[in-house]
């Protein structure tokens, strides 16, 4: 990766508040979150390109044409980005999980409620 900000860990996002952005579709939930990250950062992303999926989005940062915001993406080729950490302003999104009260649960089913509320951060 050859951006000037290629070798730092954390990035504060009005660092690149010059940078053309990749952004996400504006049908997709993480653009208007991603759009209201920048405004609380003091800018207005410029977007040269939008996609519908995290790969989409991260390729198009990998050819060299913006930077982008995407959420953790597992098993990621990092042969030609940098990924950073934002660090400023903090960047989470809040995701419910809901099922039926006295509805009948499958063992997996059961078994994942269970692993999310294991490791969710109640807000």
């Amino acid at each position: 990766a050859t951006h000037r900000l290629a070798g730092k860990e954390r990035v504060n996002l009005n660092e690149v508040a010059n940078d053309p952005f990749i952004f996400f579709k504006p049908q997709t939930a993480l653009h208007d979150l991603l759009e209201n990250l920048c405004n609380e950062a003091g800018f207005y992303p410029r977007k040269v390109f939008e996609g519908y999926e995290e790969r989409t989005v991260s390729d198009l940062v990998g050819a060299n044409l913006g930077v982008a915001i995407v959420p953790h993406i597992p098993n990621l080729d990092e042969s030609k980005i940098s990924v950073l950490k934002v660090h400023s302003p903090k960047c989470f999104r809040i995701i419910h999980m809901v099922w039926r009260i006295n509805g009948y649960m499958s063992p997996a089913v059961s078994n994942f409620k269970e692993f999310v509320e294991q490791r969710a951060t109640i807000t």
